[in-house]
């Protein structure tokens, strides 16, 4: 805040009735309890409801209209990537059933029907699975025990 608006209002007042300032120090606290109090009023002013700063928004470019909102829980490009990464490491060491199978799996197929559409057993499938989770403990030891 500029102290133009603070001088204008204390001679303004000063006009309406002279104040009774005893010593410079006296003035000096007048004129930061009128600072103050005008600081005052315009937070209230930009907090009101309509002009609140913390309701407002980034506006959206046109670019951005087809994009979906951020999910903060989603992951960050950079995990993304590692992940891309790791899949296409673990899926080059497979042989094509093995591979259907962990890319049914990992677009979230249940058993019976990654069975159904490979034309295999239920028990091919979980065994591929595990032949799966093992070769992953062997590419990536540090990663938890999968369930």
């Amino acid at each position: 805040m500029s102290f133009s608006p603070v001088f204008r209002t204390f001679c303004r007042r000063a006009a309406e009735r002279p104040f009774d300032l005893e010593g410079p120090d006296s003035l000096w606290a007048l004129l930061v309890e009128i600072t103050l109090r005008k600081c005052g009023r315009w937070n209230r002013y930009f907090h009101t409801r309509k002009r609140d700063v913390r309701r407002e928004q980034t506006p959206l470019l046109d670019s951005d209209c087809d994009m979906e909102p951020l999910d903060a829980a989603a992951p960050h490009p950079e995990d993304e990537a590692v992940l891309r990464e790791m899949v296409e490491h673990l899926l080059r060491g497979l042989d094509n059933r093995a591979r259907a199978v962990c890319e049914m799996r990992l677009q979230g197929y249940e058993v019976d029907e990654i069975a159904a559409a490979l034309k295999l057993s239920t028990a091919t499938i979980n065994r591929k699975i595990r032949n799966i989770k093992n070769r992953m403990k062997r590419l990536w030891p540090e990663l938890p025990d999968l369930p």
